[in-house]
C-alpha cells in the first residue's frame, strides 16, 4: 500500500529528531548532515575537551614538581631557631632556643670580643657552658630533645658589636648502620659535626664493651633499637698512637639486657698534628678481652693503642714486658680496685709490675 506524502514527511522528521553520530569503521565520527545547529554545539564541545585535555596533560609536570616541593619540605626538618638571636656583646643576656627534633647539636657563639655560653634545660637547669668573656667565643655540643631551651650568654664590659648565635645539626657520614662483630674493627673517617651509627647485638651475657678512637672523636653513645638512650657513660683519654699523632680514645663499658642496640660515635673539633695531617680517622671495635688462662699472652699492641685481657680470678699479679723502653702502662682492675704501673722512656728496664690486693 502506498504511503502519503503526510506519513513521509511525518516519518523522516522523526529520523531526523532521533539522529545520533556515530563511529565509522575508519574510527572518524560520521555526523548526520542536518542540522547544522546541533553539528556546530558539538564540534564546539569537542574543541573545548581537547584543550581541558591538553591543558591537564602540560599541567602535569608542574603539579607533580609542586608535590616534590611540598614532600621535600616535609622531609627535611626546621634549622634551630634563637630568640633573639643576637645580643649586644657588652653585657650579659639570654635567648630561647627551639629545639625541632631530637638530636646532637653543635651551638655557637661568634662575636669580636669572646663570649660565653651556657646551655639551660627548663626543668633540669644547667647542662653545659663554654667560652670565656674577652677571651674566647664558646661551642656546646649537646644531644637535645625536641623543645625550648635557654641559652645564657656572657659578655664583656666595653665590647663593641653583637654577639650571634647559631647551631648545625650533626649529619651521618654514612647511611648504612654495619654490625659489629667480636674481633672485627669498623674504620673511617669521621669529622666535625659527623656521626656514626653501628648495631651490634647482646646475648645472654648480658655485658658490653665497646672502644672507639679517632682525631676528631668526642662523644660515643649507646642507644636501645626504640631510640631510648642507655645510661652508660664513657671514659674518654687522649693517647698518641704514633709519635705527633694524638688521638682520643673512649670506651663504653657495662651490662645491657640481651637485644639489639646501636652505638653512634660523635666528632667534634680535631687534636692538632705535628705533621699538619689533614686526615680524620676513626675505629671501633666491640671487644672480647682474651682470655689470659695461660698465665701468658704475647703480641703487638694494635692501632687502638692499647690491649685488653681476662685473667681468672685467682691471678693476682701482673707484669708488662716491652723489647725497648717506650711510654706504657699496665693497668689491671677487680671489681672496684684499679692499680696501675707505668715505663717511660728513661726507664732502667722496659717492664712493669702490678698486685692487686
Amino acid at each position: 500500500m502506498d504511503e502519503s506524502s503526510a506519513q513521509r514527511e511525518a516519518r523522516s522528521s522523526r529520523l531526523r529528531r532521533c539522529a545520533r553520530p556515530m563511529l565509522d569503521p575508519s574510527g572518524g565520527a560520521a555526523f548526520p548532515a542536518s542540522p547544522p545547529l546541533a553539528y556546530g554545539a558539538l564540534m564546539r564541545r569537542i574543541a573545548f575537551s581537547l584543550v581541558a585535555a591538553f591543558a591537564a596533560y602540560f599541567a602535569q609536570p608542574l603539579w607533580r614538581a609542586t608535590q616534590n616541593a611540598i614532600a621535600e619540605t616535609r622531609a627535611k626538618p626546621s634549622s634551630i631557631s634563637f630568640t633573639p638571636s643576637e645580643l649586644a656583646a657588652d653585657r650579659d643576656g639570654a635567648s630561647l632556643i627551639a629545639v625541632p627534633a631530637p638530636g646532637r647539636y653543635a651551638i655557637r657563639a661568634k662575636s669580636l670580643s669572646g663570649a660565653r655560653i651556657e646551655l639551660v634545660d627548663m626543668i633540669a637547669g644547667p647542662l653545659d657552658s663554654s667560652g670565656a668573656p674577652g677571651l674566647r667565643d664558646g661551642r656546646i655540643d649537646a644531644l637535645l630533645d625536641k623543645g625550648v631551651y635557654k641559652l645564657r650568654v656572657f659578655g664583656v664590659k666595653g665590647a663593641s658589636g653583637k654577639t650571634a648565635l647559631s647551631a648545625q645539626a650533626f649529619v651521618e657520614a654514612s647511611p648504612s648502620k654495619p654490625t659489629l662483630a667480636p674481633g672485627r674493627i669498623q674504620s673511617g673517617e669521621l669529622g666535625d659535626l659527623q656521626q656514626r651509627s653501628y648495631s651490634f647485638d647482646v646475648g645472654a651475657e648480658g655485658r658490653v664493651s665497646l672502644e672507639a678512637i679517632g682525631r676528631a672523636l668526642s662523644d660515643l653513645r649507646v642507644w636501645r633499637s626504640d631510640g631510648e638512650l642507655v645510661d652508660l657513660a664513657f671514659e674518654q683519654e687522649t693517647v698518641e698512637t704514633k709519635p705527633g699523632r694524638a688521638m682520643n680514645r673512649l670506651r663504653v663499658e657495662g651490662a645491657l639486657e640481651p637485644g639489639r642496640y646501636v652505638v653512634t660515635a660523635y666528632g667534634g673539633e680535631k687534636l692538632v698534628w705535628a705533621q699538619g695531617d689533614a686526615g680524620q680517622p676513626f675505629l671501633l671495635r666491640l671487644e672480647e678481652p682474651a682470655l689470659l688462662a695461660a698465665g701468658v699472652a704475647e703480641g703487638v699492641i694494635g692501632p687502638f693503642g692499647a690491649e685488653r685481657f681476662g685473667a681468672p680470678a685467682s691471678y693476682d699479679a701482673f707484669r708488662l714486658d716491652l723489647a725497648q723502653a717506650t711510654p706504657a702502662r699496665l693497668e689491671a682492675r677487680r671489681n672496684e680496685v684499679k692499680e696501675i704501673a707505668t715505663i717511660s722512656k728513661n726507664s732502667r728496664t722496659p717492664s712493669a709490675n702490678i698486685r692487686l690486693a
